[in-house]
């Protein structure tokens, strides 16, 4: 009897320190979690997470989220569209590295921006028109959808939402063959320096679930932008690191 009292004491203190452990482990998980979100967050205080949101078919933004601090990009294409807009420090920033290509030599007067901050209700409207312009070709419903959400996000899940991000070439639209231009060849190589990343690399389409988009620049901070940068990652890959 007294040998089965030592064996039930046994059991039941390592059960005690089993849920010990699982409770610490439980509860870093959760501050690990926590932190991660934070980091996410388009609610963020701190300007570093800002600029770092990430924003896709994962991690989409309130259909209500605006950016308190929008501002006119100086550089809208003058075709008459509407003048867009972005949040201030990536507005300036943009600003600031076109003038250095003008100073340089490399800036071309059709290089404008086409399209900046954009509406919950606007990237619908966006969306369910290029889904509408293929089935009025023809084209099946859902491969019509498939082919649209290659290039044009759904919305909630679009970077244009965050005003972090701008739509920048000199073509008459967005197209890839503006890789091929010196003025996107020099964007490539120093518009880290401004803050900016080419969002939307080609070689990262299987991380970023985007096809390669040279004309989407997106604003993250100049030390981010350097990092990335330096190291060849896209947004998704950075924030894995930190």
């Amino acid at each position: 009897m007294r040998r089965n009292f030592n064996l039930l004491a046994w059991e039941c203190m390592l059960f005690a320190l089993f849920m010990l452990a699982l409770q610490s482990c439980s509860s870093s998980f959760n501050k690990s979690k926590s932190n991660t979100c934070r980091a996410f967050s388009a609610n963020t205080s701190g300007a570093r997470d800002e600029y770092l949101i990430l924003v896709n078919s994962e991690n989409p933004l309130d259909k209500d989220y605006v950016p308190s601090d929008l501002t006119d990009i100086k550089s809208t294409r003058a075709d008459g569209r509407e003048i867009q807009k972005m949040r201030k420090a990536s507005a300036d920033a943009l600003e600031s590295m076109i003038e250095e290509m003008k100073r340089l030599g490399v800036y071309d007067e059709n290089l404008t921006v086409t399209s900046g901050y954009r509406s919950f209700e606007y990237q619908k409207y966006l969306f369910d028109t290029y889904v509408k312009n293929r089935t009025d070709s023809g084209m099946d419903y859902d491969e019509a959808y498939r082919e649209v959400s290659k290039t044009t996000a759904l919305p909630g899940c679009s970077e244009h939402q965050s005003g972090l991000c701008v739509d920048f070439h000199n073509k008459s639209y967005a197209n890839v063959s503006f890789a091929k231009t010196e003025q996107y060849k020099w964007i490539e190589k120093n518009a880290h320096s401004f803050g900016f990343i080419v969002r939307y690399p080609s070689g990262k389409e299987n991380i970023t679930g985007i096809s390669f988009e040279p004309w989407h620049l997106r604003y993250v901070g100049e030390e981010n932008a350097t990092k990335m940068y330096e190291n060849s990652l896209c947004l998704e890959e950075y924030l894995a690191t930190l």
